[in-house]
């Protein structure tokens, strides 16, 4: 039936002697008509038939098994993330994707974006155990940083963090945190940020961590001593172009880029506790300025690699599209 029914018509023609074939090819589709009315009450099946409906029940079944087994393991993922909105964020914990920090290391030796790796995880691990708001102005000592022990040398790492934050309407909302798609994070500035009236820090999410960690170094206690579980991430920092005059008295979005790594003054990377995370960010390149490779060196650690597998330059600027995070503002003024 349908469009394609003359196909039929054509078989029946090429099986008649061509000579009044009306009357030849009607008597063929009467034929053929009969047979399927016969074949359609005969409970009769030829092997091949039966073949057929046993292999189609199995693919079948096989399609409703797969996705049950699917949905029952999507609704188990999100029972085990699901959280009360009272918390601020939530990391997986998931223990899958675990590897040896000094392997990791010796890995990526010649990647910029490792450079002082263990040193600044340790003393962010000192701060965090020790209960400190903020490092000391002359660092941390050895004896501190040695006293940290990491279980089996291992952090594990994950694909996303989920922020939940109050919106200005007092209503509770989730932002979620990607490395690869969404990376961009807004922080709250200490009290000493003198130099910039931007209540805000801006950071890039490089990895999402956790580790079980304790600490046996001066100052330890019993509590510190026995092992936590510390969630971290890895950042790279974004600092305020002072020299560009914007906000709402100037008409114009504020502008960031990346702290430059090549001056020994600056602190690229770092590590950040999750807990001081507002929500994601929303930045936009200044398409305009082009990119630069004046800031890092090539790094897969701290980009996204492009279409064409570049991992050598970044955007010069980008600007604060500050109207998404009206909220904040809203809080701050």
């Amino acid at each position: 039936q349908g469009e394609l029914e003359h196909r039929h018509v054509k078989r029946f023609y090429a099986r008649t002697n061509k000579i009044a074939y009306e009357i030849q090819i009607a008597r063929k589709e009467r034929k053929r008509s009969l047979l399927a009315s016969i074949r359609e009450n005969d409970p009769f099946k030829p092997l091949s038939m039966l073949r057929h409906d046993r292999k189609s029940a199995k693919i079948a079944s096989d399609e409703v098994h797969d996705r049950s087994v699917h949905t029952d393991a999507c609704k188990a993922a999100q029972a085990s993330d699901l959280s009360p909105p009272s918390e601020h964020h939530v990391v997986p914990k998931s223990q899958r994707d675990g590897f040896n920090i000094w392997d990791f290391l010796d890995d990526h030796e010649a990647d910029p974006a490792i450079e002082d790796f263990a040193l600044l995880l340790h003393e962010h691990l000192v701060r965090r155990l020790l209960g400190l708001g903020e490092a000391p102005d002359d660092g941390f000592s050895d004896e501190q940083t040695g006293g940290i022990r990491i279980l089996e040398d291992r952090i594990y790492q994950h694909k996303t963090i989920r922020i939940n934050y109050t919106t200005y309407d007092m209503r509770r909302d989730q932002d979620t945190i990607n490395p690869r798609t969404h990376a961009d994070v807004m922080l709250l500035c200490s009290d000493d940020n003198d130099n910039d009236n931007d209540p805000y820090w801006y950071a890039r999410v490089l990895n999402v961590f956790h580790a079980h960690v304790r600490y046996a170094g001066p100052g330890h206690t019993r509590a510190t001593q026995k092992w936590q579980r510390i969630e971290f991430v890895w950042v790279r920092w974004f600092e305020r172009d002072l020299s560009y005059k914007a906000g709402f008295q100037h008409r114009r979005l504020p502008r960031l880029q990346f702290l430059d790594a090549n001056d020994p003054d600056n602190v690229s990377f770092s590590f950040a506790d999750p807990e001081d995370i507002l929500r994601a960010a929303y930045l936009i390149p200044a398409f305009e300025h082009g990119g630069t490779t004046e800031l890092l060196g090539p790094s897969r650690l701290a980009r996204r690699l492009k279409d064409d597998g570049g991992d050598d330059d970044d955007w010069c600027y980008f600007h604060v599209c500050m109207y998404v995070h009206n909220w904040s503002l809203l809080t701050i003024c």
